[in-house]
């Protein structure tokens, strides 16, 4: 048995493909999944999910997720196998892009020539690389840290804190220039853009 939904998601009638399925499979890599698969089924194995890519009726490609189950008897034999497809070509489109935007801005921040943090509860997430030749550290030394590390000292932090969070907490931008301190003890005056 076939779902009648295949003729609705792929284009593809029911019968067509009971009688010559391999015929919609496409050439990609991807396919290996379902041959995997087929082989665990003949030994009794369940292989969930993998990917196959099927040729829709229309001539595009469709980029499904497969779910199959072992069909068994009382006696435990095999007598067939049931399974869902989920066609996810356009979630694994949207998730390429998503990766490929994410390197973009990511290689694009590491090249500024300027430090860019971001702070959650008053602690370091995350920082670029510029970090190490303006403040001294790795990214990864400081990374958790409270932002005062990088602050000549706590009372300075505090007037900080309290001149221009508020700032921002009512007009959601504030730029100031304040007293921080390198990993070796050095200060230096800094332009803050937050």
């Amino acid at each position: 048995y076939v779902s009648p939904s295949l003729k609705r998601v792929l284009g593809i009638n029911p019968e067509d493909w009971l009688t010559g399925y391999r015929e919609f499979f496409t050439k990609s890599s991807v396919n290996k999944g379902w041959e995997e698969a087929f082989r665990e089924h003949l030994n009794g194995k369940e292989a969930n999910p993998f990917l196959v890519e099927i040729w829709k009726s229309d001539g595009s490609k469709a980029l499904m997720e497969t779910n199959e189950k072992i069909l068994r008897n009382d006696s435990g034999d095999i007598t067939g196998v049931q399974g869902v497809f989920r066609d996810v070509t356009e979630k694994i489109r949207l998730e390429k892009e998503i990766k490929e935007s994410e390197e973009y801005y990511r290689a694009l921040i590491h090249s500024l020539n300027e430090c860019v943090f971001t702070v959650k509860n008053e602690r370091l997430l995350w920082c670029n690389a510029k970090v190490k030749e303006v403040f001294g550290y790795k990214p990864e030394e400081i990374t958790g840290k409270h932002l005062s590390i990088l602050v000549k000292n706590d009372s300075m932090f505090q007037k900080i804190k309290e001149l221009y969070f508020d700032t921002l907490s009512v007009f959601g931008f504030v730029t100031f220039e304040s007293e921080f301190k390198r990993k070796d003890g050095i200060e230096f005056a800094v332009d803050v853009s937050i």
